[in-house]
Parts: C-alpha cells; structure tokens; sequence
C-alpha cells in the first residue's frame, strides 16, 4: 500500500543531515572562540563516535522500520521499546516548537522586527507552518525526502558556504580578526575548572540530536546494511564542519561581547554582513535559512512518526494511530502529532517572555533526549553477542573497543546531564533547587507518560 518507493544513498544521507544540521546554535557556540575546536573534538569523541557505532551495529543487525522503537524492544520489551519512541516523539514536539518560533522571528526580523516578541503572531506563524509541513508529509516518503533534500541543500549548505566566505573576505581584506586564531593550548583548551565552562558542552552536543531518527525510515532504505553506516557517517562529518566553520567564521568577524545567544542568529548574521559591506545579502541568506529550517522540520515529522505507529499495532497505544494511508504514512499519528505540537505552541505563547519559554524547553528538550540515548547504548549492550554474531566481530580486540566506546558515552551521557543540572544557562551559577526540582519533575512526567499509557493498554488495542 503506498510502499514501493526506495530511498536511495544520497537521499537518505540528505535526511538524516537535513534532520541534525542546523545554524540556530551558531552564536553560543562562537561565543567560545577557539575553544570551538576542543569542544567539538569531546563531543565527537564522547558522543556521536559511540551513537554512530551503536547506530551501525543495529543497523546491520536489525534493518527495519522503526529504528529506535525496535531496536529497544529487542532489548527490553515493548515497554521500553515505546518509551524510548516516545521520548524521540516528545523530542520531536519540542524542538519544532523551537524551530517553530525561530521561523517565525525570521519572517518578522524581514518584514516587521517587533512582531519578533509578538506571542500570538509566533502561534499564528508556527501553526500554519507545522500544519502545512504534515500535508507535504502525508503525501508519502517520496515527496516528503525530495522536499527536505532540496531545503538541506539551499538552506543549509548555501548559506554555511555564504557564511564561511564571508569571513574569509574579512580576513583576506586585512581586516583583524575577533579572536586569537592561534592554535596553542592556551586558545583552544578553556579552563576546565570553571563550572560555566563544562555547561557550554551541551551546545555542542545538541548538534548531533537525531542522528539516529532517520533509521524510522531504515525499511525504506536501499541495501541498508551497506548503505546506512556511510550515510550517517556523512551527516555526522557534515554536521561537524558546518557548526565548526560556521561558527569560527561568526567568532572571527563579530567580538565576544557583541554575540549575544539571546539576540539570536538573526542578529549574529546582520552583525556579520554589515561588518563586510554585505548587507544586502541579509535577507537572501535568512530566506534559505528559513527553507532549511522547514526542511528539518520536515524530516523530523514522519521519522518518529513511523516508529510511534509500528508501537501502536503491537498494543501500546489506541488502533486510531495504527492507521497509514494509500501513500504508506501513517497519518493518523500525524494528526495526534500535529495537534500535540499545537497545544505546546500555546503553552509556549502562554510562558511570560520569549527568551525564558525557549531556555525551559530547550534545557528539557536536552535532558529527556540523553535518557534515549541511554537506553539505546544500554540496549546494545543487552544484545552484543547478537551485534557481534551478525557484524562479524569475534575479536576480544573488536569487543574491548565496544566496551570502551560504549563505556564513554555512557560516561558522556550522565555527565551532560549532571552539569546541565547544575548550570543550565551555561553562567556557572551552581545549584537552583527551583531549577533542579521544576526540571526533574518535568522529566518524571514526560518518561513517566508511556509506561502509564502501557500498564493501562487494553488488549483491543493490538492489531490482528
């Protein structure tokens, strides 16, 4: 029913970029200069090299649609196989709200700068936006991947070249750069003993959320076992260089104390262009950044979207979201998707201050995806002896490096999620028991949600 299409290695690889590489974080992280490289270097090592290599051991293993959901429940059960989903899923609704809003100030920096805090001009905006993209996405795999390959083209790859050739101009014309481009430990290595310092970990690892989400479209994929580790292992080295070089690039033109997180990318890129008599390439770039944005959205829509579908025909969740439709979506979810996205764009309207309501759900958005990506490394190591069998590892050289590896991200995981606890704004002020308490409780409820929904399931429920 609607199955036929196969996602070849170019699109596939242009799903899961279009899913990971984003430009909104490109000011916090020019903020640390040249420590951009060391901290780009530990998140790499720490976290995408052991998610890639758990990701390539069930890839092979378990080629199948629904990715995380199934590869959970092999470990631990349709219990945890959901919850792990459902996380992604909340993921899902969070960071589109975000994205959501980021459009929306896009739109108005062009046209209309103070709608920018206009809180029932950003619901108006995000719903037609998130409404439109599940349309595009209902019209099947096809449609939805082409759409999202094109705006991961022009509205990510363009603009980062734009960007990066900029400050080359700037340097070439003799101007000074912002930061000491040196490459001495004293540039690149920040002063670990600071509190605030550990915190800015997390706006390099945010980058690599998601990796995994496209392996809900694995199914789909043209000989994934020998397709699907190439095409993750290009989105991760694209998604490295990009905020790498993006990002030094906004660090060499604009000075530390003019980068303002708050202010945004919008601000950081009129600050850039301006500097280098560019200006008129302003609204060019935000236009392509906006069309990149859409396209993270959009591939973001069905990929969790199928692994919450495949969870309800096991029994965990009511038949209406069992339902696909003669494109092979599964568009029942993408309605309850959709009005969920809904009601958190009006919780967001509703948060006094657009700065304060991005920073709550950007902080629980991080914590609640790292408890995924526990479970997954746990999962791998619940089923090695099966990973090993069917990649081929038998060397005790090959499992002591999984070990290893999966020990560090392990280590990586827990870490983040203690320090971004302690300082979540990345200030180094230490221990807001408001803070700890309010998201704690915030992350109880969202985990909380799915083993409830399984204790209550009803045996009607699991499809024939």
């Amino acid at each position: 029913m609607g199955r036929a299409y196969r996602l070849g290695f170019f699109t596939f690889a242009m799903v899961t970029a279009s899913i990971i590489i984003s430009l909104r974080s490109l000011p916090v992280q020019a903020m640390t200069g040249m420590n951009i490289l060391f901290y780009f270097f530990i998140t790499t090592i720490g976290f995408l090299l052991p998610i890639t290599l758990i990701l390539k051991l069930f890839g092979t293993a378990y080629p199948v649609e629904g990715g995380l959901y199934a590869w959970v429940k092999e470990a631990f059960g349709e219990r945890w196989g959901f919850s792990a989903i459902f996380i992604q899923w909340m993921h899902l609704i969070i960071v589109s709200v975000l994205l959501l809003s980021f459009i929306s100030s896009a739109i108005a920096y062009i046209f209309l700068p103070e709608l920018s805090e206009n809180k029932l001009y950003i619901l108006i905006v995000s719903l037609i936006f998130f409404w439109g993209a599940t349309i595009i996405s209902m019209r099947g795999l096809k449609t939805s991947t082409r759409f999202s390959t094109i705006c991961v083209i022009i509205g990510v790859f363009v603009p980062a070249v734009l960007i990066i050739g900029m400050a080359g101009f700037h340097l070439i014309s003799g101007s000074r750069s912002a930061i000491d481009l040196s490459f001495t430990i004293g540039t690149i290595i920040p002063d670990l003993a600071s509190l605030s310092a550990l915190a800015m970990v997390a706006a390099f690892v945010n980058p690599f959320f998601g990796i995994e989400a496209s392996a809900g479209h694995l199914g789909d994929l043209k000989n994934p076992k020998r397709n699907y580790l190439p095409t993750i292992l290009i989105a991760g080295l694209f998604c490295v260089l990009v905020n790498t070089l993006c990002s030094l690039s906004i660090a060499v033109v604009i000075p530390r104390e003019e980068i303002s997180f708050a202010a945004g990318l919008l601000q950081a890129l009129s600050f850039l262009f301006d500097q280098i008599a560019a200006g008129w390439l302003l609204t060019i770039v935000i236009l392509l950044i906006m069309a990149g944005t859409l396209g993270e959205i959009n591939s973001w829509i069905l990929a969790p979207a199928r692994g919450m579908t495949e969870t309800a025909r096991n029994g965990s969740l009511p038949r209406y979201m069992q339902y696909s439709n003669e494109n092979g979506i599964p568009s029942h979810t993408l309605i309850v998707q959709a009005v969920a996205v809904s009601v958190f764009c009006i919780i967001f309207a509703l948060i006094p201050g657009v700065n304060d309501a991005y920073w709550v759900l950007l902080s629980l958005l991080t914590h609640i995806y790292l408890v995924a990506y526990l479970i997954l490394i746990l999962s791998a190591i619940k089923l090695r002896k099966k990973l090993f069998s069917v990649n081929g590892y038998h060397s005790v050289l090959v499992k002591g490096i999984f070990w290893i590896i999966s020990g560090i991200g392990i280590v990586t995981i827990l870490g983040i999620e203690l320090i971004t606890f302690l300082s979540p704004d990345g200030n180094g002020t230490p221990l807001n028991p408001m803070y700890i308490t309010g998201m704690a409780l915030l992350m109880m409820v969202i985990i909380s949600i799915p083993l409830i929904t399984y204790a209550i399931r009803k045996p009607g429920w699991k499809s024939d």
